[in-house]
Formats: C-alpha cells, structure tokens, sequence
C-alpha cells in the first residue's frame, strides 16, 4: 500500500471475542477528527445484526462498509488500498492477520490486551499497542496516523521489514538451524 488511501480496516470473524462492537465505538471517535476516512470490516458471524446496529446508532452507515466474508485475493486488494489495520480483540493467539496487514506496508493498532498482538506489534515502531482496552487513546492513537502521513509511511516501512522476517525463507532457515 502506498498508505495514501482514507481507508482503515479490520478483518476477523464477527464474534463477541473480536471486538468489533469497541472497534465501531473506536471509529465513531475518529470519524468526528477525521470525517472523510472510512473503515472497511471484512468477515462474517453472529454479531453482525449488533455491529451494523452500533454504525446505525452513530449514523456511520455511509462511512462504514460491511464487506461480509472474502477471499485472499480480495482482502489482499482492500489491504493494498487501506493504509491503517484496527484489531480490536479482546484476545488473540498470534494474530496472523497482523502479518498479512505487515505484508502489505500497513502499520496497525491493536488492544494489548490481544496478547498476540504484544508478540507482532512494537510499540511506535510499525503500529501502536493500546493498553487497558482504553478506546479513547486508541482513536487518538489512529487520528495521529491519519494526520501524520511521514509517521504512517515510516510505520508502513518497518512493519513491511517486520513481516519479511516471517517469509518462507527465513522461517525455513531458522527451523534449519534449530534441527541442526
């Protein structure tokens, strides 16, 4: 991504341990600094009925797509066009799709709370961990990306680095090493 995109996103399955509802909560806080930014949420599951509620009751339905359940490719393409990634778990193994987010050039923000966002994300360095489940800094947090492109884009650069250091090529040649 060339992190240029007014577009945010978040992907994962639509359930209660994701977090979604605090995320939409999250981006009613942006969208008052930030009014032309969207957010785009891609999956699918049980609380989608309550997360569409909540965009409703913040009137965001026009800032806020619902993309439903896609493909690879096509998250690949909506990544590649997002320049922020929100993960807003309450808590997550290794968060792959912090990763796949990385892969792309995208910094993220995340709950520390996610504990296998602590294990991806370094703090300032290629996105920001939030603590305390604290929504308020974490819409600050994303608000200071979005009005500071040099610091997104330089974000964006490590977190691409970060996400080099998981190819297959340098996964395989330290599992090389360890079973030497």
């Amino acid at each position: 991504s060339d992190l240029k995109s007014k577009n945010i996103v978040s992907v994962g399955r639509l359930s209660k341990e994701k977090g979604f509802i605090d995320l939409i909560d999250v981006f009613a806080l942006v969208h008052m600094v930030c009014p032309d930014w969207k957010l785009n949420i891609i999956g699918d599951g049980e609380e989608k009925d309550k997360i569409i509620s909540r965009i409703n009751k913040y009137g965001l339905s026009d800032s806020v797509v619902m993309h439903g359940f896609l493909d690879k490719e096509q998250v690949g393409r909506i990544l590649s066009r997002s320049s922020i990634y929100v993960m807003t778990s309450f808590t997550e193994s290794f968060g792959i799709v912090l990763l796949e987010a990385f892969s792309y050039g995208v910094p993220c923000v995340a709950f520390d709370s996610a504990e296998g966002a602590n294990e991806i994300i370094t703090n300032n360095w290629d996105g920001y961990l939030i603590k305390d489940r604290n929504t308020e800094e974490m819409a600050k947090r994303i608000c200071r990306m979005i009005q500071n492109y040099g610091r997104r884009y330089v974000m964006g650069q490590n977190a691409l680095d970060k996400a080099n250091k998981y190819s297959l090529e340098e996964v395989k040649e330290k599992w090389i090493k360890i079973l030497k």
